[in-house]
């Protein structure tokens, strides 16, 4: 049986969301369900939620900022706060933003069609509905349920796909949680979560090149640095180049690798950013026709690139390759002694 009480915290914590998408936390996101009798929400950045088999489902979390709030306990308590009675939204809003600092500036940025999404959801709880997320066998009288064929759509946000016999979804840019966040490991974290099993699910990232960001930019090759060495195991540029060529005996961690760095076709700026780099870093050490086949391709690819304006002019890693301007690298260890042959 659900109290006014349920209805008046749900209201507040949902307003409390819609005050903050008008700061500019619009990445913001509340996913609403029952845990036992007891409405609950999660705060969490939408990125986090995707759509699989027509229901709406909660992505495991890259960054641990996850907030669970359950309906019960004395009134005004949220997200177990014992030190605090709130009663409205605004006092909630502020708590919020003293308490998950961290999960606001995962969410800082312009979402309008998830906002405009919410804002509608907000003016039905405010009539009294508690929005429900999760499937259930059997309708909970007073709620608004929100999946596939339900009075209410779904939200906007990415759907779960197919590829290679492997869930994925893609998450879009930008993927740094923070301007301070050293984003020479930006995308370690998710890598390291890579599991190609069919029955899990994958979050690759999004090419990055609409942002015209370095940071996200940076991030995003040097992910491609990390992926080589520690899911794909290559222990040298002529190794990596070796194995890429072999495309009829790619395993499903290359197929993966080609299809998150090759979306756009930027793969060949990452292939001329490493002839370089072992150019100019290990070129003594590179048989003669090694090294004539390199600087061939080379030329051959600024020639290409020369006479066309494309996505890929700025922020790419081969770009002014002789300063190295992304800094790319600094993840592997033994970088300059192990990986150029």
């Amino acid at each position: 049986m659900i109290n006014n009480e349920s209805v008046v915290r749900s209201c507040n914590l949902l307003n409390a969301v819609h005050e903050l998408h008008k700061e500019g936390f619009q990445h913001l996101a509340v996913y609403c369900y029952f845990e036992g009798t007891n409405w609950a929400a999660t705060l969490l950045p939408a990125y986090d939620l995707s759509v699989m088999d027509g229901e709406l489902i909660v992505l495991p979390s890259l960054s641990g900022l996850h907030h669970k709030h359950v309906s019960k306990g004395r009134a005004g308590t949220f997200f177990a706060w014992d030190d605090v009675a709130i009663s409205n939204p605004y006092t909630l809003t502020r708590y919020i933003k003293s308490r998950f600092g961290k999960l606001l500036e995962a969410c800082k940025g312009d979402n309008f069609a998830f906002v405009g999404w919410y804002a509608k959801l907000v003016g039905k709880a405010d009539t009294g509905l508690m929005p429900i997320m999760k499937k259930r066998a059997t309708a909970i009288p007073h709620t608004v349920a929100i999946h596939e064929g339900a009075d209410f759509p779904l939200p906007p946000v990415q759907r779960v796909q197919m590829y290679n016999n492997q869930l994925f979804v893609v998450d879009k840019a930008p993927h740094l949680l923070s301007q301070n966040e050293d984003w020479h490991f930006g995308h370690k974290s998710r890598i390291d979560s890579f599991d190609f099993k069919q029955n899990t699910i994958i979050r690759v990232p999004e090419y990055p090149y609409w942002l015209k960001s370095e940071l996200e930019m940076s991030a995003y090759w040097e992910g491609a640095i990390y992926y080589a060495q520690v899911i794909l195991k290559v222990e040298s540029i002529s190794d990596f180049l070796r194995q890429l060529g072999k495309e009829k005996s790619h395993t499903s961690a290359w197929k993966w690798f080609v299809k998150i760095y090759d979306s756009h076709g930027q793969l060949d700026y990452f292939v001329a950013f490493l002839l370089s780099l072992q150019m100019k870093g290990a070129s003594a050490l590179l048989p003669i026709s090694r090294k004539n086949n390199r600087i061939r391709w080379l030329t051959e690819f600024e020639s290409r690139i020369k006479e066309r304006q494309c996505i890929h002019s700025s922020h790419n890693p081969y770009v002014g390759v002789e300063n190295n301007p992304l800094h790319l690298g600094l993840i592997l260890a033994d970088y300059e002694n192990h990986w150029l042959v």
